[in-house]
């Protein structure tokens, strides 16, 4: 009560914050937003990929959900001729949940594990990539990488959690 304003990224935070009783006079959205000079090269975004290739993009760790997304990829029994799942972000970190990643993609001609990227990269990153999947299975707020990946005009698939689900239309 004794601050002038208090800030979130998305609407669910501001509802987070009412639900744990944060009060203020003024609660203010203020969306976070990305450098788009880092995308050096624009790309066409008419361009398709054959197989469809779908992207993973971030922190290769368990609260992101990248087990539910190869889980799911791994379901679809998909030909590998019709569709790939291109998985980019360093291992290094949770380098147990990663391996247990790849045994799970044993086997599968169609399943690419790409490794980190630098910021600098995006635009390489996006041109290979006709869709980009966000599996979180934790609260998000606005994650950045929805952002690059609308400012480079690809669909994005969300969890149906947090800010994630209220940044993308069906």
């Amino acid at each position: 009560a004794s601050v002038d304003a208090v800030t979130a990224p998305s609407k669910f935070l501001i509802q987070k914050y009412q639900d744990y009783q944060v009060t203020s006079n003024n609660m203010v959205l203020l969306q976070n937003g990305f450098d788009q000079r880092l995308q050096e090269n624009e790309i066409d975004p008419s361009r398709k990929h054959t197989p469809l290739r779908i992207g993973y993009l971030g922190q290769i760790a368990q609260h992101k959900g990248v087990h539910v997304l190869v889980d799911a990829f791994i379901g679809m029994q998909a030909d590998p001729a019709t569709v790939e799942l291109f998985l980019y972000g360093s291992e290094s970190t949770w380098p147990n949940y990663a391996a247990g990643l790849r045994r799970k993609a044993m086997g599968q001609a169609n399943i690419f594990f790409k490794g980190a990227y630098q910021a600098a990269q995006i635009s390489e990153v996006m041109d290979e990539l006709d869709v980009i999947v966000v599996p979180s299975i934790c609260f998000e707020n606005r994650p950045t990488v929805i952002l690059e990946a609308f400012s480079f005009h690809k669909p994005v698939v969300v969890s149906d959690l947090g800010g994630m689900a209220e940044m993308v239309e069906h």
